[in-house]
């Protein structure tokens, strides 16, 4: 039996990401704009290609546009390193352990849009962003087709060139991918 992904159970956060010892059906969430978190796995090779996801049409905020390689909601009682862990074998099928992740930063985004489950959706998240740097090849990754389109391979250069031209492409998580690209100077 399939369970929509709007019934699952999430923590509702206050607007400094505390718990406030709530939790709400992700449906409720959206529909109210309680704040929750989210992970974003960013899957970079050592030569500092990063693979994008393309987002799943018609289905979440920011249909058919690019972001991290895997995302996923924090579910009540979880960690994000739980969370991040659990969404890169359902959505990747790559089981990693936390010693293969870098941690990036904490990015408090907001947006408001609609959903087919949803007339007014409202997105308040903070979101725990990782990095995985790994020389694993596009083909070896098998994504999810109901949570997203496909993944993308770009290099360094390409992707600092979207984030800088405010590419339409992209989900407009700036701070993210700013962070993303200081991250990718320095290694």
């Amino acid at each position: 039996m399939y369970n929509s992904p709007m019934s699952e159970i999430l923590d509702v956060l206050d607007v400094q990401g505390n718990k406030t010892g709530n939790t709400k059906l992700r449906g409720e969430i959206h529909r109210d704009g309680d704040w929750h978190r989210t992970v974003h796995l960013w899957v970079i090779t050592t030569h500092n290609d990063l693979f994008l996801q393309k987002r799943a049409d018609g289905f979440w905020l920011g249909n058919g546009m690019l972001e991290a390689t895997s995302v996923g909601h924090v579910s009540a009682g979880q960690t994000p390193e739980d969370t991040v862990l659990r969404e890169c074998f359902e959505e990747l099928g790559i089981e990693l352990v936390s010693d293969q992740l870098e941690y990036l930063l904490e990015d408090k985004f907001g947006a408001v849009g609609s959903t087919k489950f949803i007339p007014v959706y409202v997105n308040n998240e903070f979101h725990d962003v990782y990095v995985w740097k790994s020389d694993i090849n596009l083909y070896d990754l098998k994504f999810d087709t109901q949570e997203m389109n496909g993944l993308e391979l770009v290099t360094e250069s390409e992707f600092t060139d979207m984030v800088m031209d405010r590419d339409g492409r992209l989900v407009p998580q700036w701070k993210e991918y700013e962070a993303l690209l200081w991250y990718l100077g320095g290694k």
